[in-house]
């Protein structure tokens, strides 16, 4: 039973994700926004991966189905951080605004929702069994990674991949 969860969880990440890249696509009308949205979505599940295999938590019913359920507590807040980059690069904005402009708007928001998250899953630590303790823990683990990732990691990405107005002749 446990294979067959595994194999169709797999199934349903890649799945996800490919969904996540073709709307973030259509929705900011930017290829390379919708590849650069996958880095700060797919993060959190790594992080959550390398947790449980530094800490020897083996794949469960319940271990299982976290991925799914990061991806996403994820995706929300890259949402947010997107559309208003993208309407700060609309107005032609320096990477400097753009940063500015953005956590201006959804910045709090998102801080909010991850201590929400971070205050709401360890409770579920305190559970007597075992899944629903590794659930909580790993839940908690990927919200951090994931206001993290789109913080620190998504704005790297951005100033990375500016648009070519903003890129400087050499």
């Amino acid at each position: 039973i446990i294979d067959y969860v595994l194999e169709s969880q797999i199934k349903s990440f890649y799945l996800a994700l490919g969904l996540i890249f073709l709307l973030m696509l259509v929705w900011l009308r930017s290829l390379r926004l919708a590849f650069i949205s996958l880095v700060p979505n797919v993060f959190p599940v790594v992080v959550m991966m390398g947790t449980m295999g530094y800490l020897g938590i083996h794949l469960d019913l319940g271990t299982a189905t976290v991925a799914a359920i990061v991806l996403g507590v994820a995706i929300d807040d890259t949402v947010h951080f997107l559309h208003y980059w993208r309407e700060a690069e609309n107005q032609k904005m320096s990477w400097e605004d753009c940063l500015k402009y953005t956590f201006d708007r959804a910045g709090e928001p998102a801080a909010v929702t991850t201590v929400l998250l971070m205050v709401g899953f360890p409770v579920l630590m305190l559970a007597g069994v075992k899944s629903v303790v590794y659930f909580g823990l790993l839940t908690t683990v990927a919200a951090f990674a994931a206001i993290f990732a789109d913080v620190i990691i998504l704005p790297v990405i951005l100033k990375f991949f500016r648009p070519s107005w903003e890129r400087k002749e050499v």
